[in-house]
């Protein structure tokens, strides 16, 4: 009479315990790995531009990028050209791994020198 019961108990235990253990397989994807690069200098002189790269060894499929923390509209592609200072993140997912922010890439800015004011008044000759 045992022998019955514990059948019908063991095979769906069973089964549950295979369930749970490849939901459990499937969420340990690694996160994926991403890093920005900039195609030049990020110390930009005012009305100057850079592009920021995603650069990953994932296969990657979406990206946000953000400014400061906010992201920015329209900006959902492996590049960004900017010309805005600050801190710039971008957050990537893939079919292999799992979502991941890179840490902050910093853009500066320095504003252009006004233009000199002064006159030059020669005192002597000039050739001619």
């Amino acid at each position: 009479m045992r022998l019955p019961l514990l059948t019908h108990i063991y095979w769906p235990l069973l089964l549950l315990c295979l369930l749970f253990t490849q939901a459990a397989v499937a969420q340990t994807q690694p996160p994926c790995q991403v890093t920005i690069d900039a195609e030049g200098s990020s110390s930009l002189c005012q009305g100057e531009s850079v592009t920021l790269r995603a650069e990953s060894s994932n296969q990657l499929s979406s990206f946000q990028w953000f400014l400061n923390g906010t992201a920015i509209g329209g900006a959902t592609g492996a590049t960004i050209s900017v010309s805005i200072a600050g801190d710039y993140t971008v957050r990537v997912s893939g079919a292999a791994c799992q979502a991941a922010t890179s840490t902050p890439f910093q853009v500066t800015v320095s504003p252009q020198p006004a233009n000199p004011n002064f006159v030059v008044t020669p005192t002597t000759a000039q050739c001619a």
